[in-house]
């Protein structure tokens, strides 16, 4: 299922910045690695019918799923899975978004666009975060 969802994003990202290098075209674009604020997504504890379409959707029982709710509820969201950290505990994300802007940049570059393109790590709050994701990123590049 992640797999599928991050695919199906994969699409619309490299579109996406295809689109903003070529009206870019020789000025530089710096791109931020997501950072959703996810408890912003979270369902409501209150909403039965919303906990009761989902549950059925992921195959789940409501009781389940409110218990996964209460377990991603943050008490200071910035401090928990946004920027850099979510890359780090969800890296699938992050070689999804790197993988767009690449293919992105080289899609461009074939149809003569000049691409300068930076990726922003977001939110980093120790060195070791920024090394795990700057070596994610060269990874992806690398292949």
């Amino acid at each position: 299922q992640q797999e599928d969802a991050l695919e199906e994003l994969l699409t619309y990202q490299r579109a996406d910045y295809e689109g903003i290098f070529t009206e870019m075209d020789g000025l530089a674009v710096t791109i931020r690695l997501l950072d959703p604020p996810l408890h912003e997504f979270l369902p409501s504890l209150e909403d039965d019918d919303v906990l009761t379409a989902l549950a059925e959707q992921l195959g789940s029982t409501v009781d389940q799923l409110k218990e996964q709710v209460k377990a991603s509820e943050e008490v200071n969201p910035m401090l928990g899975l946004r920027g850099c950290r979510l890359g780090i505990t969800k890296p699938a994300i992050i070689e999804m978004q790197t993988r767009a802007i690449i293919e992105a940049s080289l899609n461009a570059m074939s149809s003569g666009v000049d691409v300068k393109a930076d990726i922003m790590v977001p939110l980093v709050g120790k060195v070791e975060e920024f090394r795990n994701q700057a070596a994610l990123i060269r990874s992806v590049a690398a292949k």
